[in-house]
């Protein structure tokens, strides 16, 4: 009878030790999720507006050789437009303004920089001499 009793206590006492080890392991490490991969960074364009509306801008941008090509990007809400260092949205967009375009490989426009064109000379209306307004119309 003691020699069942000490052999019950001695596997206790294993079990109970195996638990308590058991406990004390740290937790296996969660899976990482995957990494998304590197965003490339922005591509860069820049020339002079030819068209625009809500959702697109076509830019006429000078190549090394000289010659001249024309880019579509497509603009989205997400698009940060500035004119002059103000925020704009794409109805202040005209036709001719000089555009610097930040965009991704999918052509969508991330940001779109405005300057006007550079002013030409003052021409005064052939209908009326400078300085004067052309007579309105009835």
């Amino acid at each position: 009878m003691r020699k069942f009793l000490a052999l019950a206590v001695s596997i206790a006492f294993v079990l109970g030790s195996l638990t308590v080890a058991q406990a004390q392991q740290a937790p296996a490490p969660a899976a990482k999720p995957a990494e998304k991969p590197a965003e490339k960074p922005a591509a860069k364009a820049s020339g002079t507006v030819k068209s625009a509306s809500e959702t697109s801008l076509v830019v006429e941008v000078a190549q090394k050789d000289k010659t001249k090509k024309e880019m579509s990007f497509i603009l989205d809400k997400a698009t940060k437009l500035t004119k002059a260092g103000k925020s704009v949205t794409a109805k202040d967009i005209m036709v001719g303004d000089r555009a610097t375009v930040s965009y991704d490989d999918k052509m969508m426009a991330k940001s779109v920089s405005l300057r006007a064109p550079a002013k030409a000379a003052a021409q005064p209306c052939a209908a009326a001499p400078a300085g004067q307004q052309p007579p309105a119309k009835k």
